[in-house]
């Protein structure tokens, strides 16, 4: 945390991500002018629930994490989407070989599996699950 203030008082634009091991020092990193706090215990907490209610799914996110060719990006919607619906956005990505969209971002918050029907906004981003490499 404090290496990351010390950034963020060199380079308040920067974009800084840390990883905590305890999520009670997150409120430290917020102060601190973090962008983005990965808490690694809450995924390893969530895999393993994940993992005892639907066996063998482990196996899939080792395949996205483990592997530097499959990778979740998120990036600005295609112009051409904008007004048109979650389904013909996920439509258009899989025939133009972009990926499998996964949700997207409105708002800032991550809406991952949204309706088919939910329309797309000019400040939509999306999130794709890619092989990029």
């Amino acid at each position: 945390i404090l290496i990351a203030l010390a950034v963020e008082i060199c380079n308040p634009n920067v974009h800084s991500v840390v990883e905590l091991k305890n999520p009670e020092n997150a409120h430290h990193a917020m102060n601190a002018g973090v962008d983005e706090i990965i808490v690694s215990s809450t995924y390893q907490s969530s895999l393993l629930a994940q993992s005892a209610c639907s066996p063998g799914v482990s196996k899939v996110f080792s395949e996205i994490f483990g592997k530097t060719s499959t990778v979740i990006i998120q990036e600005h919607l295609n112009d051409s989407l904008h007004g048109q619906t979650f389904a013909e956005a996920a439509q258009y990505y899989s025939q133009n070989n972009r990926g499998v969209l996964l949700g997207i971002i409105k708002d800032s918050e991550p809406i991952l599996v949204p309706s088919p029907a939910m329309t797309l906004g000019l400040d939509d981003c999306v999130v794709l699950l890619t092989n990029e490499g």
